[in-house]
């Protein structure tokens, strides 16, 4: 009898003991080995706040649009003069400068001339910008941004019905031409118009 106890004693310590070395360890249990991710610190400096341009530098941006609008309907009114309105122009133009352009016009369809080609304006600089209105004066104290344009030409002509060039083979290329836009209705940004242009009695070339 003992001898019987003796020997299920050992069947069961050997069972026990087999069970711990052979068992699989739960993965779900088991530790994490990745090192943990260390986190982003937020940046401590504040984001930059673009800076509101000023009342004058928005009237300088805006007239520089003018100026570029007003060189290409140049060339985009007198490409088919017969076609175009005399209102081609109200949008880049005002007072002298709008008769100006609109006497042009009316040329050009009487001598079946047309434009061709485009003229780039090289640089712009700003020289003044006034933004006092008084239009009950005498003369009318008009907002008037000022500036100093490199216009170059060589791509821009002026030809005859039969596609002949009438421009002058001695004409300079590029110059410089100081452009005077005018705002009648400020402080509303989108009534700038190109009042009247003053070039150099002597050419300036740039």
């Amino acid at each position: 009898m003992r001898r019987r106890i003796a020997a299920i004693v050992l069947v069961i310590a050997s069972t026990l003991l087999a069970g711990c070395v052979n068992q699989t360890p739960d993965p779900t249990t088991q530790p994490s080995t990745s090192s943990p991710q260390p986190s982003t610190p937020e940046s401590s400096e504040p984001s930059a706040t673009p800076s509101t341009p000023s009342e004058e530098e928005s009237a300088a941006l805006a007239a520089e649009d003018v100026v570029r609008a007003y060189n290409r309907a140049t060339v985009d009114c007198l490409a088919d003069p017969v076609s175009s309105e005399p209102t081609c122009f109200d949008g880049v133009a005002i007072g002298t400068e709008l008769t100006n352009l609109r006497n042009l016009l009316a040329s050009a369809q009487q001598m079946q001339t047309r434009a061709t080609g485009s003229i780039e304006v090289v640089s712009v600089d700003l020289v003044s910008v006034s933004l006092d209105i008084d239009l009950k004066a005498s003369p009318p104290v008009v907002p008037e941004v000022v500036l100093v344009v490199c216009r170059d030409v060589s791509g821009y002509d002026i030809v005859d019905k039969d596609g002949n060039s009438i421009v002058s083979p001695d004409r300079v290329e590029r110059r410089v031409i100081e452009f005077h836009v005018l705002n009648y209705d400020y402080p509303d940004p989108t009534t700038w118009r190109v009042g009247f242009y003053v070039a150099p009695d002597e050419v300036t070339t740039c």
